[in-house]
């Protein structure tokens, strides 16, 4: 599939993709693909091999908007030419602790400790690279919940802080 038709140059891409808009819209994006996969909303997805692949997406769509207020707040995307060593990481915790616009909870970062585990293993692979790194497969109303709102609540505040429009794009409509 082909968007546009235009010369396609790499370095204007890299440099037009670091901006915190589409940090944001990549986010809401991962939302709206959990939402297809959300198991409160859909019954017929009996398997419980959807819920970490739907916990995963929610944790790629909080670690992009985490990721965009991080930039929003005056960090640097790209060192030289490349993708900054620090957005490189994908430690969900560390985010919520170095973003100062919004405050994450204390409870809101247990979650994210244990989102942790779905972004870099228990969404993609039946196993960790380690015993030591397991974790039981569950996911609660309240859970669900919780990452709902919170997802919704960072992707707000960073549409506020970028002028973004929301409209109708964010599951559950907020």
């Amino acid at each position: 599939m082909t968007f546009g038709s235009y010369e396609f140059d790499p370095k204007t891409f890299f440099v037009e993709s670091s901006e915190p808009e589409n940090w944001l819209k990549m986010a809401i994006a991962l939302q709206h693909a959990a939402s297809n996969l959300d198991w409160t909303k859909r019954p017929d997805f009996a398997d419980w091999r959807y819920v970490p692949i739907y916990r995963m997406l929610m944790a790629f769509s909080i670690e992009n908007v985490l990721k965009g207020i991080w930039i929003v707040e005056g960090h640097k995307a790209i060192e030289g030419d490349k993708l900054s060593k620090r957005l490189r990481k994908h430690d969900l915790r560390q985010y919520a602790d170095d973003v100062s616009g919004v405050t994450i909870t204390k409870t809101e970062k247990c979650l994210l400790d244990e989102l942790q585990h779905y972004l870099m293993w228990a969404g993609r692979y039946p196993m960790p690279t380690e015993s030591a790194r397991a974790t039981q497969i569950r996911h609660s109303n309240a859970q669900h919940d919780a990452e709902l709102a919170l997802g919704r609540r960072l992707v707000n505040y960073l549409a506020q802080r970028t002028n973004v429009d929301l409209g109708v794009e964010t599951p559950g409509g907020g």
